[in-house]
């Protein structure tokens, strides 16, 4: 039983981790915008497993961050099917690493 409550506990506090370090990088992203997928690569590599798909992005409106008519987005691959040309996100970054990436 105190395994039990135990290891109860600690899943709580790995959750509770995860909220306040998901908060706090979404409240520091420096680079904000409303875009639209104009390319999409699949930048596979031959001796990795961390496949990645790079996202040309047309910037439709700037929230935050330095002006620029395009942006580049690296994801991590989970295939092609997720993303398709003409689709419009609402993207936050901080140093090139996604904080969030949302479908509009």
């Amino acid at each position: 039983m105190l395994k039990k409550i135990m290891l109860i506990s600690f899943f709580i506090s790995l959750s509770w981790k995860t909220i306040a370090l998901s908060s706090i990088n979404s409240a520091g992203c420096t680079n904000q915008f409303v875009g639209e997928v104009v390319n999409m690569v699949n930048m596979g590599t031959p001796f990795s497993s961390l496949q990645k798909t790079k996202l040309d992005l047309h910037v439709s409106s700037r929230i935050r961050g330095q002006e620029k008519e395009y942006e580049e987005v690296y994801y991590p691959q989970g295939g092609l099917d997720k993303f398709k040309i003409g689709d419009t996100f609402k993207v936050s970054l901080k140093d090139g690493l996604i904080c969030s990436l949302k479908r509009i």
